[in-house]
């Protein structure tokens, strides 16, 4: 759900090799290597309200969403 408050899930047809997720800021708040799932999860518990974005990596091709944590 957008806005997320406990935590955001991503789904891909293809692969997730990496989910990153930076504040407006640009700065890295978390960094998740995975071998090759097709969902993935990151708590946003220490996660501060406010607008991110999530970085997603799927077999080679690169994607980034703006996301709002309440």
């Amino acid at each position: 759900p957008n806005p997320a408050q406990e935590y955001i899930t991503i789904e891909s047809e293809s692969k997730i090799d990496e989910l990153k997720l930076y504040d407006i800021s640009g700065k890295l708040i978390s960094d998740n290597s995975y071998n090759s799932i097709h969902k993935a999860t990151i708590r946003l518990n220490n996660v501060i309200p406010g607008v991110y974005f999530v970085h997603v990596v799927s077999n080679n091709i690169s994607s980034t969403k703006r996301i709002i944590v309440k």
